[in-house]
């Protein structure tokens, strides 16, 4: 398997002729919906079934290697009497069998009103599905969800279903207020952990996942306080326990998101840690990529620091955003999926570009005397991000969110590793 970036007036059929791809597979890899709509700079997927390669006049070891991408190493691993003169004529075996696969656990994060048809596609690839979320109030009370057709369809398929819950207020918003009141008061905390034991245990949910983010700065304390008083609580009733942590690159970095988030303490007091390695390009802010990888390893490499690298899952955004350049104060960019990018690039006729640094594809266009920056993920840059996990050990990945379908994603995961189920 390999990477093919579109060139001028190339077509799939060409394509797959010349890897010796059906061309069925290779719409179905990357999840295209009309063939002849492809951009200048798109990443495709392309994988080959191995075979007999045939020497040409002018052919060298180094011309086979770069056309098929593969090594001239694996070349000659494969084919054992070959040497570095070639033969008209000979024949030679390129093999794109995978190599020795990792176990990993992955995480994907749904909505109560994901659209179960797109659940369903993505349990195989999944060990954890987090549904987002409870909301709890400022007493520890939590409001209610309508997901139990989404926790059996998770249990259908072995995926362990997680209880996600919050601090963002009933209208929407994380809310600085609502985890105060509660990790500051003893009776708070125990109302709510025995509220999210009910629900637990009623709707057969495998664990829960904390996602508490813009704690005060001065409840730093408290907040670890209150995480090492659910990591017994939970544990003591044998309850999976998760943390969602924003991306930090040092123990004093400043900022409501990261101060109170101490990765050593969620680290010891959890049985694994979300990165929230993702929206460094976010709705409001100025247009840049939404996970850099430059930025992601950053995070990576202080986090396995601080916690255990086997309870890391690194995020992953499942989306991009389409931002105005320069930023119009007070218009945010729109949120789109990665399937979304590559069609908006096809009807803007824009080359899709890439950033060497940040490891991640964008493009621009123009539309009522405004330039637009869309800058999103592809199958090459979310394979930069895992080669992370193997470079890090890490226990795996999390996926936010699977709302929308990506076929390309899921092709990499299921060709790279094998994905662990717990239950």
């Amino acid at each position: 398997m390999f990477f093919y970036f579109v060139k001028k007036n190339d077509t799939l059929s060409d394509i797959a002729k010349e890897y010796h791809v059906p061309l069925a597979e290779l719409i179905s890899d990357n999840d295209i919906e009309n063939k002849n709509e492809l951009s200048v700079g798109q990443c495709l997927i392309i994988d080959p079934k191995s075979f007999i390669y045939t020497v040409k006049k002018n052919d060298t070891l180094n011309k086979i290697a770069s056309e098929y991408h593969v090594s001239q190493k694996d070349i000659k691993k494969w084919n054992p009497t070959i040497n570095d003169n070639l033969s008209i004529g000979q024949k030679i075996k390129i093999n794109y069998q995978p190599s020795d696969k990792d176990n990993i656990k992955v995480n994907g994060y749904c909505y109560e009103g994901t659209n179960l048809t797109t659940i369903e596609k993505t349990l195989p690839y999944l060990t954890y599905l987090s549904i987002f979320a409870y909301k709890a109030d400022e007493n520890g009370n939590l409001d209610n969800l309508n997901e139990d057709k989404i926790i059996d369809l998770a249990l259908e398929y072995n995926v362990a279903p997680l209880m996600v819950v919050t601090n963002i207020k009933e209208k929407g918003g994380f809310s600085s207020k609502i985890a105060s009141s509660i990790i500051n008061d003893e009776t708070k905390i125990n109302n709510l952990f025995n509220n999210i034991l009910n629900i637990v245990k009623q709707k057969k949910y495998y664990g829960v996942n904390i996602d508490f983010e813009y704690v005060y700065q001065n409840d730093k304390d408290a907040f670890e306080s209150f995480l090492k008083k659910a990591y017994m609580f939970f544990t003591s009733q044998d309850i999976f326990i998760s943390t969602a942590l924003a991306p930090k690159y040092s123990d004093n970095q400043k900022g409501l998101l990261y101060e109170a988030h101490d990765y050593e303490t969620a680290g010891k007091n959890n049985d694994l840690v979300i990165l929230m390695t993702y929206e460094w390009g976010y709705t409001y802010g100025e247009s840049m990529p939404v996970a850099p990888l430059n930025n992601v390893e950053n995070v990576i490499s202080y986090a396995v620091k601080e916690i255990p690298s086997n309870k890391i899952l690194m995020g992953i955004p499942n989306y991009g955003y389409d931002f105005i350049v320069p930023k119009i104060p007070n218009k945010g960019a729109k949120s789109l999926s990665l399937k979304n990018a590559n069609k908006l690039a096809y009807e803007k006729k824009a080359e899709i570009k890439y950033y060497e640094k940040q490891q991640t594809p964008y493009f621009n266009y123009r539309e009522d005397n405004l330039l637009h920056e869309v800058q999103f993920d592809n199958a090459y840059s979310f394979y930069k991000k895992l080669e992370l996990v193997d470079k890090y050990n890490l226990a795996g990945i999390s996926i936010w969110t699977i709302t929308t379908y990506n076929a390309q994603y899921y092709k990499l995961l299921k060709r790279l590793f094998f994905i662990d189920k717990v239950i």
